[in-house]
């Protein structure tokens, strides 16, 4: 068997094919909606589908003060310790790594008492620059799946971002 195989067989196995199907199905699906509510929370629902999470999180950047600001985390109980794992991050230098890279990134969060807590942050990127982060929480990122993982977060990532930034520029028209 070759390594493509192998590879789709440990995403069958991982059942990484619902997050893939997630994807697809925004993807294609018509968007009915101009509410950045209603986006937001389709988006959160197709990272939901990643193996092992339990907690997936928006921050978007104020363009008044540059701040970030916490717009919503799924499920929504969780809105708080998504609130500490973003100054985690940004007081262990990941946020900043994934901002000046651009890029996806996995970190581990050593302070949780198992070990195992790991944070895939994903920046939003958009024609003039990085408009938020999506967070998501839970375990078992690394491995195998990381590539495909990181690279389908990353892609679905832009497009929700292209779609945050078509909605702001029609509200400002």
């Amino acid at each position: 068997m070759n390594n493509f195989s192998k590879k789709i067989e440990n995403i069958s196995n991982k059942n990484l094919t619902v997050f893939i199907d997630a994807v697809e199905e925004y993807v294609i699906s018509p968007k009915t909606t101009e509410r950045i509510s209603d986006i937001t929370k389709n988006v959160l629902n197709v990272y939901n589908k990643i193996p092992s999470v339990y907690c997936t999180s928006l921050f978007l950047i104020n363009e008044d003060n540059y701040d970030f600001e916490h717009k919503a985390s799924n499920p929504s109980e969780y809105s708080e310790e998504s609130i500490l794992n973003f100054e985690f991050l940004v007081e262990n230098g990941y946020l900043g790594t994934s901002l000046q890279t651009g890029k996806v990134i996995v970190t581990m969060d050593e302070n949780y008492e198992e070990s195992q807590k790991e944070h895939i942050i994903i920046p939003l990127v958009v024609s003039w620059g990085i408009i938020g982060l999506i967070i998501v929480t839970g375990k078992n990122y690394s491995g195998d799946l990381s590539n495909i993982l990181l690279k389908l977060s990353a892609i679905m990532g832009n497009i929700f971002a292209s779609n945050l930034e078509r909605i702001n520029v029609y509200q400002k028209l």
